[in-house]
């Protein structure tokens, strides 16, 4: 069974938390419209002239960043540019996401993620609950090209 990355196992909002240290009474602003702009330029770059200008997700959430942080009037020095992306790559996931995945492997059938991030943005490490119990996927991402990567994780302990 495969599960999406961003929004289904990993709270693309939790970047919301420290947006609001760096930005105080921002922080959700930015993380809802960060993401929708992602969103949004994954689309058009994935459907304009069949994928011919296609960028990593990575670079593709750095550019929707920098718009959200420059629509919404925030001062986005490089160092914090590096704060939020850093974050971003340790999204925290949904509390109850450990306990279904528990329950699939328990029953046996394999769980997996199958993503538009590219492997530099979504790693085994992802796989991990904050009570480092959780460790039951594969990734698949798309890569440049087409190219498609899989990660193997071992299963929940």
């Amino acid at each position: 069974m495969l599960f999406d990355a961003y929004g289904t196992l990993f709270d693309v909002y939790s970047v919301g938390l420290i947006a609001e240290q760096l930005f105080p009474g921002q922080g959700q602003h930015l993380s809802v419209l960060w993401r929708d702009k992602q969103i949004e330029y994954t689309r058009l770059v994935t459907t304009s002239n069949h994928g011919a200008h296609y960028q990593p997700f990575w670079e593709l959430t750095r550019a929707a960043l920098r718009y959200a942080c420059k629509r919404l009037k925030l001062a986005l020095t490089p160092e914090i540019e590096l704060q939020l992306m850093n974050q971003y790559r340790h999204l925290s996931a949904f509390p109850e996401n450990r306990d279904v995945l528990q329950a699939l492997q328990a029953r046996g059938i394999k769980t997996g993620i199958l993503s538009n991030g590219n492997h530099s943005s979504l790693t085994v490490e992802d796989c991990v609950f904050q009570d480092n119990t959780s460790k039951a996927c594969t990734v698949i991402t798309n890569e440049s090209e087409g190219a498609v990567t899989v990660i193997r994780c071992s299963f929940l302990r």
